[in-house]
């Protein structure tokens, strides 16, 4: 007799009894704790084009400014639950497209550049023409700074001319200008917090440039950074002895007393960084002090990065349902805003400290602070449920499907029986 237990391949089966744990959500870090405190909604939703820039006034209130198609917004940054449009608001003597809105040190100026080459000058605290018109750029500015000391009758422009201009704004008149300054379109500047005369301004040629306007015309720059790719965002961090450049999807940290060394690469995000901006932690251990500096970071991608430049590490990142091209975060600690594609500006309000305090006990279960709300589970209530007066309908209704299948089953019986018939009468 054959063997019937012929051998077969074995192959053995994990025992699935003893499967991993599931993840449990981290308790939150301070930093994250910090960062999520700030409730996010949209401050603006109907501007429909891109908010190409935001900026915060240096000196209280701290209003915002945020540069959007032919017109420059303004709100009220004081203590109100949310940012208000100033009465005023907008300004809109441009003829084209407005850029890169800049508060002068005391924020009673604000001084903005336009697709028409002209920089232009108001009051930011109320309606007025413009102060002044300064005229000297053939394309587009897309850079206006002032510095950041006191100084109040100065202020910097570059544009895609590659000009580079050093404006005594009282009698409109450029006191240092350099054509050429870069291969290509200047779309960053940045003013130096050390010293009113530096500035730093970032091309499309991946070249970042730093000035010295007590320099002859004629001079080249004090130092030129090889970014790699074209920057579309340069800021000095506070000791003003470093430098952040943005450009591709690398945020570099370059030490410019040093000679320009390269310090630090970042590249968290997956798409070009459009722009920097500075923050604080307002003071994590829970003192009184400012707390320390943070280095905020924006893409197409969609992300917010906080970057701990002194441990060179992502402390924090979030999350928006659009593309972002600008940041600005408050000096006095209690906003950030970012700005979209689509023309809506997100506001981040810190919470108070009683509604902190109901949320200490809050865990990170994602690193999202923003995202599309996931619908809830329903819940089954008694009015779900069958009641009494539909109990009669469902039983008249399976009375009839019993007798539809009965028929069915009836008329199957009489075919069984006719199509022999029929078969025997067709031969």
């Amino acid at each position: 007799m054959a063997d019937t237990t012929s051998k077969k391949p074995f192959f053995p089966v994990d025992d699935h009894r003893h499967a991993a744990p599931l993840r449990t959500p981290k308790t939150l870090t301070p930093e994250s704790r910090f960062w999520r405190s700030f409730t996010t909604s949209p401050l603006v939703s109907d501007l429909h084009l891109p908010v190409t820039s935001l900026e915060f006034s240096p000196s209280p209130p701290f209003d915002l400014a945020a540069a959007c198609s032919a017109s420059i917004h303004l709100f009220h940054g004081g203590s109100s639950p949310s940012p208000a449009p100033k009465p005023f608001s907008p300004l809109s003597s441009f003829s084209d497209v407005a850029f890169s809105p800049s508060f002068r040190c005391d924020g009673a100026l604000l001084a903005a550049g336009g697709a028409s080459g002209v920089v232009q000058v108001f009051r930011s605290d109320r309606a007025a023409p413009p102060l002044r018109r300064l005229r000297a750029h053939s394309r587009p500015v897309r850079a206006v700074r002032y510095p950041r000391l006191a100084d109040k009758l100065h202020l910097l422009s570059a544009g895609d001319d590659a000009l580079v201009s050093y404006w005594d704004v009282t009698s409109e008149t450029p006191l240092l200008s350099l054509p050429a300054a870069h291969r290509d379109y200047v779309r960053a500047a940045a003013a130096s917090p050390a010293s009113p005369d530096l500035f730093a301004t970032a091309s499309y040629d991946r070249v970042v440039k730093m000035w010295d306007v007590r320099a002859a015309a004629n001079s080249n720059s004090v130092l030129a950074l090889d970014h790699g790719d074209p920057v579309e965002s340069v800021l000095f961090l506070p000791s003003g002895g470093l430098l952040a450049s943005a450009g591709g999807n690398s945020v570099k940290i370059w030490d410019v007393i040093g000679g320009g060394r390269l310090v630090h690469s970042v590249e968290s995000h997956n798409k070009t960084v459009t722009a920097l901006s500075l923050g604080r932690t307002g003071g994590l251990d829970g003192g009184k002090d400012g707390g320390e500096s943070r280095l905020l970071s924006v893409s197409i991608d969609g992300y917010l990065k906080i970057f701990d430049f002194a441990a060179f590490k992502i402390t924090h990142s979030m999350r928006y349902p659009a593309q972002l091209l600008s940041v600005g975060f408050s000096p006095s600690g209690l906003l950030r805003v970012v700005g979209t594609s689509n023309g809506i500006i997100y506001m981040g309000k810190k919470k108070k400290q009683r509604e902190e305090e109901e949320d200490e006990g809050a865990t990170a279960a994602s690193e999202f602070d923003w995202s599309n709300p996931k619908p809830e589970k329903p819940v089954l209530r008694p009015t779900n449920f069958i009641v009494d007066e539909m109990r009669g309908h469902v039983r008249n209704l399976k009375r009839m499907v019993a007798e539809e299948i009965r028929i069915q089953h009836s008329l199957r019986e009489i075919q069984g029986m006719i199509s022999p018939l029929l078969m025997i009468a067709g031969k």
